[in-house]
């Protein structure tokens, strides 16, 4: 499954940044691995070529609820957060 979030026109500053990106995952099941690749550009476009400016992969085990926090680089930290329905 692949999805892109993105909000036209939208445009996030600031040392400390909330995206809420209400992803899904259907038919998760608790214990399965997630895997994802998390890409970021400030160009429109550029997060799906090699010109994005960050690109990270992780993944974490499905929880009824649950976050997990990813430092791929210096300067930049991530957590994601999940819960089933």
């Amino acid at each position: 499954m692949s999805t892109r979030f993105n909000l036209p026109n939208k445009t996030y500053e600031g040392t400390e940044v909330a995206i809420p990106a209400e992803l899904a995952i259907p038919n998760a099941r608790t214990e399965q691995t997630c895997k994802f690749v998390m890409k970021l550009d400030d160009v429109a476009g550029d997060e799906c070529t090699e010109e994005m400016d960050n690109k990270s992969t992780g993944s974490f085990a499905v929880s009824s609820s649950g976050s997990q926090t990813f430092k791929p680089e210096d300067g930049w930290t991530y957590t994601i957060y999940w819960h089933l329905k």
